[in-house]
């Protein structure tokens, strides 16, 4: 699976887990590929999914991003409360 990420914080995940590379054949410094593994969890996938939409609603149009918003959170999906803008941690 490959998403958006901004560079530094797609850097630092990178050193710390092997299961994330550059993002192949993509824009290698804005995207990050999650390889299957023993260190990739549930909580790092949906932090970096989360992190890789929100991303992407930033650079949509104003309207369109408004629009795109309000409707992600009035229907989140199941077990979701809506699109965060957090990136998973690196300790």
């Amino acid at each position: 699976m490959t998403l958006t990420c901004e560079p530094e914080p797609s850097r630092a995940l990178q050193q710390r887990y092997e299961e994330l590379v550059p993002g192949h054949p993509v824009d290698e410094r804005h995207r990050l590929t999650i390889r299957a593994g023993d260190a990739v969890t549930r909580d790092l996938v949906d932090g970096l999914v989360r992190n890789s939409y929100e991303l992407v609603v930033e650079g949509l149009p104003r309207a369109r991003r408004r629009a795109r918003h309000t409707a992600s959170r009035e229907t989140p999906g199941p077990g979701r409360t809506g699109p965060s803008s957090a990136v998973p941690t690196v300790a």
